[in-house]
């Protein structure tokens, strides 16, 4: 009985999931749109192969709210999840907001430039599933101790 439940809970999200996919492709393709906010959300996240979970975490909410803020479900949103959401995606508040045309990257002096090896192990990385990438990591500082002890 406990797994006829988790097969239905498991078929209903699939299904919400669905019907939340078909309510963005009818809000992204309306050309007006792409000034809103969950189109934005929905390019940058894409743009940097980030997943829901990535962002969610970084900005501290569920998936499944990032997922609402990408459709459009949830329009209002507190300052400080619009600053943390803009820091996760590398842009701007004032850009997430409509208040600047063009996405600017959030100046960050910290930061060195990537070099393109790095930009692409940093992209791979974002396609690992979350929760996988915490095992990745750990092998690669298996491997660089290792290495060190050689």
């Amino acid at each position: 009985m406990e797994n006829d439940l988790g097969t239905k809970r498991s078929r209903l999200l699939s299904r919400i999931e669905e019907e939340e996919d078909k309510i963005a492709q009818r809000v992204y393709s309306n050309e007006d749109t792409r000034n809103d906010l969950a189109w934005k959300i929905k390019h940058l996240r894409a743009t940097q192969c980030m997943t829901l979970e990535q962002v969610a975490l970084r900005v501290g909410v569920g998936k499944s709210t990032v997922r609402k803020w990408e459709t459009g479900m949830i329009a209002n949103m507190g300052r400080d999840k619009i600053a943390l959401l803009a820091t996760a995606l590398g842009t701007t508040p004032a850009y997430l907001m409509g208040w600047e045309e063009k996405s600017k990257p959030k100046p960050s002096p910290e930061e060195p430039e990537l070099y393109e090896g790095e930009k692409e192990l940093l992209e791979l990385f974002r396609q690992i599933p979350y929760e996988a990438q915490k095992m990745y990591l750990e092998v690669l500082r298996a491997s660089l101790k290792n290495q060190s002890k050689d």
